[in-house]
């Protein structure tokens, strides 16, 4: 009885992925000639099938496993083509420009909410929500520009680091602001968290990661080089996660870890297909989500 409950969950779920996918292709053909970017047809193709629209997905939660993964992804591939080094050249981006443009709209939104009569708490909350935005959407545009290495895609990046760190203070913050001091991260398990992944990522990327590549590539087989990387991206995004801190900056540390192996390209070539694959599932499930009436 489970059994054909579970089949015909399943059956349904892939019968709406097949939907996406006819619909996707159409609106991406559509789309392409009159140069609209490959986001938008993703996000309609979500808007259509989710329970907005025709209805055809109900199960969100299914949709959203695949959305995280295009997520991890992304943001994998984008710590590939990024070195240590590189990172470090982009100090002043993280520290200077994401503090600066984090902290000027929490002040910025915060005054505008209580001049409306919101009062201190609430808008603060709201001015940190809007501070924030989304790195899978905006690494996404600018990795089909080809424009991650230009001089505002390092800026961008570095902002965007930055952002997924300062979330972590923020979700402290959010009980005081509530009136309560019930919070599930303490600060000791956060610095906890933070040096054993500092030490995961400088041994991986110093001892570990490397010697697997190399015996991987000594021996020819493709699917013990495919694993070793995949792997690698996702154990890292599941320390970040358990510390407190997000998958997408686990998986960027990850790529950063092969990045700094002779084999990243190869790398690079593996997981490009699974990248794309994923990323726009996690569109699509953005647009699920719009509701037309609200």
């Amino acid at each position: 009885m489970i059994g054909q409950f579970m089949e015909g969950q399943f059956a349904t779920l892939f019968t709406g992925i097949v939907v996406v996918f006819i619909i996707a292709v159409l609106l991406l053909i559509i789309l392409y000639r009159v140069k609209i970017p490959s986001v938008v047809a993703f996000l309609i193709a979500g808007f259509l099938v989710g329970p907005s629209g025709l209805g055809l997905i109900t199960n969100e939660e299914s949709i959203s496993f695949f959305a995280e993964l295009g997520v991890i992804f992304l943001l994998f591939t984008i710590g590939l083509e990024f070195s240590v080094s590189r990172i470090l050249k982009s100090r002043r981006y993280v520290l200077i420009g994401g503090l600066v443009q984090v902290l000027s709209t929490i002040l910025i939104w915060t005054s505008l909410m209580q001049i409306t009569g919101m009062d201190l708490a609430h808008a603060f909350f709201w001015g940190m929500l809007i501070s924030l935005s989304s790195t899978a959407i905006v690494m996404k545009v600018l990795a089909d520009r080809m424009e991650v290495d230009s001089p505002h895609g390092r800026a961008t990046l570095g902002i965007l680091i930055f952002q997924d760190l300062i979330v972590i203070p923020m979700v402290m913050i959010t009980p005081v602001l509530a009136g309560t001091t019930d919070t599930d991260i303490s600060l000791v398990r956060l610095l906890i968290g933070s040096f054993v992944i500092i030490a995961v990522v400088y041994i991986s990327a110093r001892y570990v990661v490397p010697a697997l590549l190399l015996h991987a590539a000594r021996l020819k087989n493709r699917e013990m080089f495919l694993f070793i990387v995949m792997g690698t991206c996702l154990i890292v995004a599941y320390l970040t996660s358990e510390f407190g801190l997000s998958m997408a900056l686990g998986a960027f540390l990850a790529g950063i870890i092969i990045s700094e192996s002779e084999y990243s390209t190869h790398a690079m070539s593996s997981i490009l297909p699974f990248r794309d694959l994923f990323t726009s599932f996690f569109f699509i499930s953005i647009g699920m989500i719009f509701n037309l009436q609200f």
